[in-house]
Parts: structure tokens; sequence; C-alpha cells
């Protein structure tokens, strides 16, 4: 199992959920199908904006691309 941490953050002056993990490139690939996800170079991490946040969704994509 690999390990994913989900935190808020705030990115040019708007929350965002943080989605942070070892560099993984099935990962990578998996957090790029969640709709509105993206790369923060300022953060050097992956994020979806608060308001588009559904843990539901994001949790199901991880939950296959970690096993």
């Amino acid at each position: 199992m690999k390990n994913i941490l989900l935190r808020p953050d705030i990115l040019r002056n708007e929350s965002i959920i943080v989605i942070q993990f070892s560099y993984d490139k099935v990962l990578i690939a998996c957090v790029k199908t969640i709709e509105n996800s993206g790369w923060s170079q300022t953060l050097s991490t992956w994020y979806v904006k608060k308001k588009d946040f559904d843990l539901h969704r994001v949790f199901n994509t991880l939950y296959v691309c970690a096993e």
C-alpha cells in the first residue's frame, strides 16, 4: 500500500486540497485523471481546488492506483 496525504492549503489566495505522495508514475497518471486537478510548481505538489474537491471521487481514483 502506498502512502497518500490529503491536506488543506492555500494557493494564490484560494483554498486547495493538496494530494501529497512520494514520486510514483502510476499515482501521477491517476491524479491527472481527477477532474480539475493540477500541479503546483510553487508548492511542488498535486492539488484540487477546495470548491471542486469531491472526497469520494478522489478516494476511489487513488484507491485503485495505490494497491
